[in-house]
């Protein structure tokens, strides 16, 4: 496990020891590929593309899965899904007695105030009670109901800025830990005018490419819960099967919430801390767009449209960091030990992730040479090395929730060149990635076992009925 409190966390100490304060923003659903930093043809962040090219950018960020609530509380507890308690579960979470400690609550007991303004109901204490550990401050007001989805309800990004800065201003001579969570990416793609049509002027000289509708988690055409209806269109066409018009719809939310993240960074520059605080931008997972037949959707696989994730570092302006483009592939789970290194404490023995500071300063540390990641969910698993992803079907227990995987047999593999799409790795290469994810998912299993052997409390055992329809009405069923 790799020990934490490294020198250069204390050299930051040292900077500034009047306050220490940190901000991670997690922007629901956004590929990473979808920004302007990673080449993308659309102008759809301008801002956070100022902030990759000031910060340190991490161009090969993965996350552990490619549900919202497991890859949130793996970011939290620094372990991969199968080893803490909410597991795959993305509805009601049940609760487990088991030994995990959060971010959140480590820093709660070194004295920060802690806060969290989600802006989904998906992320509730009701729907997943593990998320709110710590948290003294726990925000989880919505704003409105879905258009598709009515039972379930949404905050709009500038609504949750609202909340947050507010909460900020009241703690900005102590130290926190903030945590805000945008959902407008996430489908349907409805995010408010004009940002929702920012970019449908574009699809107009394309040849439309018509889409049947399909049911939720299906492959081959536009999932029930994402279908737009032609009232929503502003525009003088018949967009609700078009491929184009949805993807235009996508990176629409995008860039509302690039217009959010710069409304909360002058928010941080009227209260004064703007340029001393810790800030870190990143996704939960990415949503296919067409990737294996698979539309508008994500929960699926692991492969890279569901689970390569955006990730940027703005350090303090005293630590003296520079801006750097860095191209080890890191986790979600190396989050909450980078945090607390660069804070000079230590975390829990539990952590699975690994500190990315000596990264970030342009360091090649030897814990991370030839480093192997993973990403799983509940039918399949990956190995990511430096230049190769692998994956294994793990088989379709029928207990599981979705019978999908990729390729198309429950033990089958492929291997992937994911820093170049032509260029395949030697066989060697890809058999030691095969035994790096043979022994994981054999760890794993164990990890699963010992956890469900756990019951969960008499007031909290999960409500089977309930958890399938909220979950069928999330559009994961």
């Amino acid at each position: 496990m790799f020990n934490m409190g490294s020198r250069f966390a204390d050299r930051q100490i040292d900077m500034d020891s009047s306050r220490h304060q940190v901000i991670l923003i997690t922007i629901d659903t956004l590929r990473a590929d979808h920004l302007g930093s990673s080449g993308y043809h659309r102008n759809t962040a301008p801002a956070l593309n100022r902030l990759a090219l000031s910060g340190i950018t991490f161009s090969w960020a993965f996350s552990p899965t490619s549900y919202t609530v497991p890859s949130h509380y793996s970011l939290m507890t620094s372990r991969y899904p199968s080893f803490h308690s909410v597991g795959f579960h993305n509805g009601r979470v049940p609760v487990r007695d088991c030994d995990e400690t959060t971010l959140a609550e480590t820093l709660q007991t070194r004295g920060f105030a802690t806060g969290a303004f989600i802006s989904s109901s998906v992320l509730s204490l009701r729907n997943a009670p593990q998320i709110g550990k710590g948290f003294t401050e726990f925000d989880e007001a919505m704003t409105h109901h879905e258009s598709t989805r009515q039972v379930e309800l949404r905050r709009w990004a500038m609504f949750t800025n609202k909340a947050a800065l507010a909460w900020i201003e009241t703690n900005r001579c102590r130290d926190f830990f903030c945590w805000i969570h945008y959902m407008d990416v996430h489908g349907p793609y409805e995010a408010p005018q004009p940002y929702c049509d920012w970019f449908l002027n574009e699809i107009m000289g394309l040849p439309e490419h018509h889409l049947k509708v399909v049911p939720n988690g299906a492959l081959g055409g536009i999932p029930k819960y994402q279908l737009l209806t032609r009232a929503l269109a502003t525009k003088p066409v018949e967009p609700q099967r078009n491929f184009h018009y949805y993807v235009a719809r996508y990176d629409g939310g995008i860039r509302y919430v690039d217009a959010a993240l710069d409304d909360l960074l002058a928010g941080l520059r009227k209260i004064g801390i703007v340029d001393d605080i810790l800030l870190i931008i990143t996704s939960d997972q990415g949503e296919a767009l067409g990737e294996n037949s698979a539309y508008f959707f994500h929960g699926l696989t692991v492969t890279l449209d569901q689970v390569h994730v955006p990730l940027i570092f703005a350090f303090p302006k005293l630590c003296g960091f520079r801006p750097r483009l860095v191209t080890t592939q890191v986790s979600l789970i190396d989050l909450a030990p980078t945090i607390l290194d660069w804070l000079g404490l230590h975390g829990p023995p539990t952590y699975q992730g690994r500190s990315l500071l000596d990264v970030a300063r342009g360091l090649n540390p030897a814990h991370m040479h030839n480093r192997v990641i993973f990403a799983e969910t509940q039918t399949q698993v990956c190995a990511i090395g430096p230049m190769v992803q692998f994956l294994l079907g793990k088989g379709i227990p029928e207990e599981l929730e979705f019978p999908f995987y990729h390729p198309d047999a429950p033990t089958a593999q492929a291997v992937v060149s994911y820093r170049d799409s032509v260029s395949y790795p030697r066989e060697s290469a890809m058999q030691n990635l095969r035994v790096e994810v043979e022994a994981y998912m054999e760890r794993a299993s164990r990890a699963r076992r010992t956890i469900l052997s756990r019951k969960a409390g008499p007031a909290e055992q999960p409500d089977e009925a309930l958890i399938y329809s909220h979950l069928e009405a999330l559009g994961y069923v």
